[in-house]
């Protein structure tokens, strides 16, 4: 790499650290939600300026996103087992992580957040999809329905959850996920 890339790619570097840096700044004060937040905002905390902030990113959700991604790919890592056997418990785990926790405990109200980190879980649920696959192959269930599915009831009950996980542990909303998913809940008559 030449000397003027390496360089480049060094303030590019720079200036996503600070813009993320920013942003999570603003998003852990108290009583400020993510909704609120504006691009100006972060270009202050930031010092950046506003077309430099354009030319890295389209707008703040593109900022959440690249700055959670890193949280991301580390809970990637747990093996695939763990992930379908005890969601809750590898999320609780994730929540541990100190940028992640603080800005969900300080977002948990804002419902332009938690619509965005319900699109963001969906997401990250349906990269599982080449593993999900293999495990999927021998259904007469399409295995895309499953994935659909799956993704879908971890993703709305995790954000039920992360409501009131003061009430209800992650080992228990485990236990309350397989016990919905494996048994006749609903209890209706056989004919």
């Amino acid at each position: 790499m030449k000397g003027n890339e390496r360089q480049l790619d060094l303030r590019i570097r720079r200036t996503h650290k600070l813009l993320w840096e920013a942003l999570f700044e603003l998003m852990t004060q108290p009583k400020q939600k993510y909704s609120a937040i504006t691009i100006n905002q972060i270009c202050e905390r930031a010092m950046v300026h506003r077309t430099t902030f354009y030319q890295h990113f389209e707008d703040k959700n593109a900022l959440l996103e690249f700055g959670l991604k890193q949280t991301q790919e580390d809970a990637l890592t747990v093996p695939l087992l763990d992930r379908l056997t005890k969601p809750f418990q590898v999320t609780e785990q994730f929540l541990r992580h100190k940028e992640i926790g603080k800005i969900i405990e300080s977002q948990m109200d804002d419902e332009q957040f938690i619509n965005f980190m319900t699109h963001q879980t969906r997401e990250m649920k349906k990269q599982e999809n080449e593993e999900l696959q293999r495990l999927c192959k021998n259904h007469t269930i399409p295995s895309e329905l499953i994935i659909e599915f799956h993704s879908g009831v971890l993703t709305t009950l995790s954000a039920w959850w992360l409501k009131n996980r003061k009430e209800v542990s992650a080992k228990d909303m485990d236990q309350y996920f397989h016990a919905m998913i494996n048994q006749d809940i609903f209890q209706f008559e056989k004919e």
